[in-house]
């Protein structure tokens, strides 16, 4: 809980089961999602290690706002699930340039 009113953190994890049953590490989902959104210039893909982190711990939620950028962060556990950050601007001029950009990767007219 925040008591910022912009700026979001949205979540999926994998459990470990998923990821060994499919043969899938950190590395196969980054290496799957960096390609597809290679070439936009709006979506960034990266691995948390590539992230500054507050305090050495939190993800900022606040980095993209009022930009219109999405990041997705790949996060691999200790315990060996793999968690995907998606980092966006939920407010403002971010929520709508995300509306039309939803509506872009839907149409398939941009990654």
């Amino acid at each position: 809980v925040s008591t910022s009113y912009r700026g979001m953190l949205v979540c999926l994890s994998f459990h470990k089961a998923v990821l060994k049953q499919n043969k899938l590490q950190a590395s196969d989902i980054l290496s799957i999602l960096r390609p597809y959104y290679n070439k936009s210039d709006d979506i960034q893909v990266r691995l948390l290690e590539e992230e500054k982190l507050i305090d050495g711990k939190f993800l900022d939620f606040t980095k993209n706002n009022n930009s219109g950028k999405l990041d997705i962060i790949v996060c691999a556990g200790l315990t060996g699930h793999v968690s995907i950050w998606a980092r966006l601007d939920n407010l403002g001029i971010g929520a709508s340039i995300n509306a039309v950009k939803n509506l872009r990767l839907m149409l398939m007219l941009h990654p």
